[in-house]
């Protein structure tokens, strides 16, 4: 599958791979370069961090305990 690099990890030769939450962080780190109050505000909103620590399922349970949502 095309996704199964990113899920477990991407590997160079001769390296150690590099996990999901790795490579989340150096991205919000990236932005941080261009705009540090843009990678301020991502951090407020972004759902990766919950969701890679507790799993997609448990993030939708509990989104459809949530008044109006299906």
């Amino acid at each position: 599958m095309h996704h199964e690099p990113l899920i477990h990890g991407l590997t160079q030769r001769g390296q150690t791979p590099i996990n999901l939450a790795t490579m989340h962080n150096g991205i919000v780190e990236a932005i941080g370069w261009g705009s540090p109050q843009l990678m301020a505000s991502l951090t407020l909103i972004d759902p990766f961090p919950d969701v890679n620590a507790k799993g997609r399922e448990s993030i939708e349970a509990a989104l459809k305990k949530q008044p109006g949502i299906q």
